[in-house]
């Protein structure tokens, strides 16, 4: 496999720059950043500097581009909020690549906490009680229901904008700063103790290709 990771900053895609590279798969590693460390490691046979994905879409999208073309690369695995943007330009990039991620549609459903909180129900997966609010009345009232409670937006990632008053980011956010609306609900549940676990798969055709837990 010659493979793009991109986003390459992160911990999870040096692991998986790793794994690929010792797995003898020819590796090439982009981001945005120069000093990335997956860039840098021995596993990648070359490195690339894009442009943001975010804020110059189509120079990032011509960028990706012209790697996959210059490498001969078969298959594109992006490792952050890159996927978004490469999801809804796959008609953009070379013919014959393959991106290692869902369809827009998909990832937007899966990115709404709200939504991905019912599908994790129906699928029988033991979730914590949630309360989805979408008015400043109702995050009140939600978070009154929990001695320890934890609130953030739908639409959120990482620690960014997380409400509350329990564990080391208990009042870093005060409730009067946080306005859910119904274009942009909160959920709200009971803070949970134990100990905090990401886990970041590759999942192709149903099946488990690619796991790290950071």
């Amino acid at each position: 496999m010659r493979v793009l990771v991109t986003s390459s900053r992160n911990t999870f895609a040096l692991d998986l720059v790793r794994k690929l590279g010792d797995a003898g798969n020819y590796v090439v590693a982009a981001d945005t950043y120069a000093g990335a460390m997956g860039s840098h490691s021995k596993y990648v046979a070359a490195h690339a500097v894009t442009a943001s994905p975010r804020f110059e879409t189509d120079q990032f999208i011509a960028d990706i581009c012209k790697i996959v073309q210059d490498h001969d690369l078969d298959t594109i695995i992006p490792t952050f909020e890159e996927a978004f943007y490469l999801a809804a330009r796959v008609a953009d990039l070379p013919e014959g690549v393959q991106l290692l991620t869902g369809s827009f549609d998909k990832l937007a459903r899966l990115h709404d906490k709200g939504s991905f909180q019912r599908l994790a129900q129906q699928a029988g997966v033991p979730i914590p009680e949630t309360v989805v609010v979408s008015s400043d009345d109702e995050l009140h009232a939600a978070i009154d229901r929990f001695p320890q409670y934890f609130a953030r937006a739908v639409f959120s990632r990482g620690g960014v904008g997380l409400l509350t008053n329990t564990g080391p980011l208990a009042g870093r956010m005060s409730v009067d700063d946080c306005h859910p609306t119904p274009d942009q609900p909160w959920l709200v549940q009971p803070f949970t103790d134990g100990p905090m676990v990401c886990s970041y798969s590759m999942i192709v055709d149903g099946k488990v290709t690619g796991q790290c837990t950071y």
